[in-house]
């Protein structure tokens, strides 16, 4: 009797363990997907949910300055992070898709033309640039990763 239950928790395992392995290399692809969307300001980057997205002008190109223990500043800027290559949309140039590691919240963010991206929490839905100009800080890009600051 000792034996087969052996057998059955070593089985178990294996099954388990097999599991596993078909579970991580089926796991889906969650890089994140820059687009273009038109807005009132013209052509902008969007998140693959139509979502604008926003650089913060005091950070230097590859450098996180939106950090969550400044003033929650993730929490309203929330970070657009990827877990793989991020996709280039059409119209956006795949040449200024990048990726920066930060610490707080851990992970990767996508960058454009070096400039870390972020969406606005007062965005509620797509087309919405509640975040453009925010205290003349907070601008969305261009295709072309030019800055547009106009309101």
């Amino acid at each position: 009797m000792v034996g087969t239950k052996t057998l059955s928790a070593a089985a178990l395992l294996a099954l388990l363990c097999g599991a596993l392995a078909l579970s991580a290399r089926s796991a889906p692809n969650t890089a994140a997907t820059v687009n273009v969307g038109q807005t009132r300001v013209g052509e902008i980057l969007v998140d693959g949910s139509g979502r604008s997205l926003y650089y913060y002008i005091t950070e230097t190109k590859n450098q996180i300055g939106c950090r969550s223990d400044i003033l929650t500043c993730t929490k309203i800027w929330p970070p657009l992070m990827t877990t793989g290559k991020p996709h280039a949309g059409p119209g956006v140039k795949a040449s200024l898709l990048g990726t920066v590691h930060r610490i707080k919240p851990s992970g990767v963010q996508v960058t454009y033309n070096g400039h870390p991206l972020y969406t606005y929490s007062g965005d509620s839905q797509p087309g919405d640039l509640n975040g453009q100009a925010f205290y003349s800080l907070w601008y969305v890009l261009s295709p072309s990763g030019k800055p547009i600051k106009t309101k």
